[in-house]
C-alpha cells in the first residue's frame, strides 16, 4: 500500500497522535480540538524551521460536511495544515475558542498556505471562522506557470502530484462525501485528511525549489472557477522534478504536549466509558528529578518512538488502557517489556 495509517494509542483526551505514510514518507499527525495543543504544534514548527521562517510553505486544506441542499451550509469541521512531515488537523467545530497563536500563524505575511483550490477554503475560513489567511497561492496556477501548460490550471490534487512529483493516488469519494463534523474521526477521514495536507505542501515545496523560490511569496493566486477535482488525464506519462532533499521529521514535542495541556485552563474533558477520567500526564506523580530522560538510540521499535516517558511506555502501553469511546490500546508483547527492563529505563 502506498498510503497506510497507524494509531500510536496514546490515552489523552486532549490529542490523538498517528502515523500516517504516504510512499516512503512518514508525517506524523495530530489530531485536536485543543486549543493550547494548537499553541504547542505551531510554536515547535516555528522552532523547528527557524533558519526558513521568511520564506515558510504551509500546506492547508479544509473539510465540512457536504451539503446536502440549496439552502444547506454546514460549518467548517476541521483546518489541517502541514509543515515538512508534521501535520495538525484541527477540530474547529468542537474547539472552545480559536487560539491566538493560530490567528497570527495564518495572517503572517511571511508565511505561504499552498494547496489546490484554495480560495474556496480562504473564504470559507474567513466567512464561518473569521480567519484571514494573507497569503494564499492556487498550486494549480503556480505550475502552469512554472511548466508553461495552461492545462495544469485544472487538474485536482491527484492529477498535479502525479505532474509534479511522480506519485499517483486515489482520493476516495466516500471519504471526501463523509461527516466531517463528527467529533471521533475516522482513520480514513483523519489519513485522507493528512494527505491532502501534506501533498499540498510537497508540491509547493517542489516548485519553489526548481523555479522561482520568491514567487510563492510575490504573486496572489486564486482558484479557477471552471476546474472539476482530478479532471487531469491520468493516461499522460509525467516525469517527475529533481529530487528533493528530505523534510526531517519533529518528533520531540510530544512531551510538550502534554506539559501544556496540564497548565492550560482550556482543555476540555472527556471520560472513559467507565468513568473515570484517564491520566493527563505520563509524568503524574514523578518528582522533577525522577524523571525519565529520552528513550535510547539503541531501542527503535517504533511504537518507542514518540514515547518520551518509560514509565508510560510499561504502564500505559504494556496493558490494555481505556481511552476515549472505549478504545483500546494493544497490548504490547513481553519481549517489548523485557527490552525497556534491560536498557534500564525504569526509574
Amino acid at each position: 500500500m502506498a498510503i497506510t495509517i497507524r494509531d500510536l494509542g496514546l490515552p489523552y483526551n486532549s490529542y490523538r497522535i498517528y502515523d500516517v505514510t504516504f510512499f516512503n514518507n512518514t508525517i506524523k499527525t495530530l489530531v485536536t480540538e485543543t486549543p493550547c495543543i494548537v499553541d504547542t504544534w505551531i510554536s515547535d514548527m516555528q522552532a523547528l524551521h527557524q533558519q526558513r521562517l521568511h520564506r515558510l510553505i504551509v500546506g492547508l486544506d479544509v473539510e465540512w460536511r457536504p451539503n446536502t441542499g440549496p439552502n444547506i451550509n454546514n460549518p467548517l469541521a476541521t483546518l489541517q495544515l502541514c509543515v515538512g512531515r508534521n501535520c495538525l488537523i484541527f477540530q474547529l467545530l468542537f474547539a472552545p475558542q480559536i487560539p491566538q497563536s493560530l490567528i497570527d500563524f495564518l495572517a503572517h505575511q511571511d508565511y505561504t498556505f499552498v494547496g489546490v483550490g484554495i480560495d474556496r477554503d480562504v473564504e470559507k475560513l474567513r466567512r464561518d471562522r473569521g480567519l484571514e489567511v494573507a497569503n494564499a497561492v492556487d498550486l494549480r496556477d503556480l505550475a502552469a506557470d512554472e511548466y508553461g501548460l495552461d492545462h495544469l490550471r485544472c487538474p485536482g490534487l491527484v492529477g498535479l502530484a502525479a505532474r509534479v512529483l511522480g506519485k499517483e493516488f486515489v482520493k476516495p469519494k466516500w471519504v471526501t462525501l463523509s461527516d466531517w463534523d463528527d467529533d471521533w474521526l475516522s482513520l480514513d477521514q483523519i489519513q485522507y485528511a493528512c494527505v491532502d495536507a501534506y501533498v499540498s505542501f510537497e508540491i509547493g515545496r517542489s516548485l519553489s525549489a526548481v523555479g522561482d523560490s520568491h514567487l510563492l511569496v510575490s504573486k496572489r493566486y486564486v482558484k479557477s472557477a471552471t476546474s472539476e477535482e482530478d479532471a487531469f488525464s491520468s493516461s499522460e506519462k509525467f516525469r517527475p522534478t529533481r529530487a528533493m532533499p528530505p523534510e526531517r521529521p519533529f518528533i520531540g514535542f510530544h512531551e510538550s504536549y502534554e506539559k501544556k495541556v496540564q497548565a492550560c485552563s482550556c482543555s476540555s474533558t472527556k471520560y472513559d466509558s467507565d468513568g473515570e477520567e484517564p491520566p493527563s500526564s505520563p509524568y503524574q506523580g514523578l518528582s522533577a528529578p525522577s524523571r525519565p530522560g529520552p528513550i535510547p538510540n539503541m531501542l527503535r521499535p517504533r511504537e518507542l518512538r514518540w514515547i518520551l516517558s518509560p514509565k508510560m511506555a510499561i504502564d500505559g502501553l504494556n496493558s490494555p488502557t481505556s481511552m476515549g469511546r472505549g478504545r483500546q490500546v494493544e497490548p504490547k508483547p513481553k519481549a517489548f517489556t523485557e527490552r525497556v527492563l534491560q536498557l534500564g529505563l525504569l526509574h
